[in-house]
This record gives C-alpha cells, structure tokens and sequence, in this order.
C-alpha cells in the first residue's frame, strides 16, 4: 500500500461496526497523503489496529449471527425445542453448542427457552383475550400451572394482574 499510491481498496462496513474502524480510516488516509516524520511507521501500525477493527467486527456479526439462529429456532419451535435437534440442524453436537451457547450468550439452552416461551405469554395476554390455558399452549407449556410459577417469579405479578396493567 505505501509504495502504490494509485490503487483502490474496499472495505464493506455495517451501521452496526465499531465507530473506530471509521475513524481509524480517516486517520491512515491523512497519514498517507500528509507524509510527516515517522509516516510509515505510523501507517503499519494503523493498518495493523484496523486489521483488528475489522476482525472484531466480523466476529461480532458472526456472534450476532449465531444468536439470531438460535432465538428463531426456539420461536418456530417454541412448543417442542430441543438442545438435540437444534445441535443437529446446526451441525454441533449438543454438548459443544450447550457450551457454546453458554460463551456467547451467558446463559444456558433452558434458560433462553423459558424466557422466549415468557415472553411470547406475555405478548399473547397484552394482545389477545385468549384464555390462560391456550396462552400457555402457545407459549409451549403443557399446562398453565407451569406458566403460572415462572411468570410470578420472573414479572412479579400474576397473569391477570399483568394482563390488566397492559390492557386496561
């Protein structure tokens, strides 16, 4: 790059990428067309910092990537997901994207399941006047006692207290 001054080089960015990388753009083609002492250096070690700009944010969007599969596997499947069959459509065995899923998103199969599963309840008592059980239903309990439990625990406040605060 330092001996080539005529040559165009692209670099695809997402509005989500670190606003250093941008930054870091602006700074290494000032550098390379104000030439003051110490320019070469001061180029290698910008293009080294936006390799690893550039790196990150890839693997931000790969992480963010993963996250995604995972959340919309769960709602198609919201009433039958399962660590094994998703470990299988993906490719990891089911011990490998436990733990991988544990690193990425700090919290466990089980554990995205149930919030997924309460969070569709919740939007099904804002939004409709379907009875408790069919809400538990769709939000993939087998009964409402189970959804009744881990409601109170999580919202603080039964079903029909909390479809009352967001119909009424």
């Amino acid at each position: 790059m330092l001996e080539s001054r005529n040559e165009l080089y692209l670099f695809r960015l997402t509005e989500s990428d670190d606003f250093s990388v941008s930054h870091l753009m602006e700074a290494l083609m000032m550098e390379l067309y104000r030439e003051k002492g110490y320019s070469a250096a001061a180029v290698r070690s910008m293009i080294m910092l936006l390799m690893v700009g550039l790196d990150r944010a890839k693997m931000e969007r790969q992480s963010r990537s993963f996250f995604y599969t995972v959340t919309d596997y769960i709602q198609s499947h919201i009433r039958s997901a399962e660590l094994d069959e998703l470990a299988s459509q993906m490719g990891y065995s089911s011990r490998h994207l436990a733990r991988k899923l544990t690193e990425e998103t700090g919290s466990t199969f089980s554990d995205l399941l149930t919030h997924i599963r309460l969070q569709k309840a919740a939007e099904l008592l804002a939004d409709t006047d379907l009875i408790i059980e069919e809400v538990a239903c769709q939000a993939g309990y087998k009964n409402s006692s189970g959804l009744y439990k881990r409601f109170q625990a999580v919202y603080g406040m039964s079903l029909g207290e909390y479809r009352r605060l967001y119909r009424g």
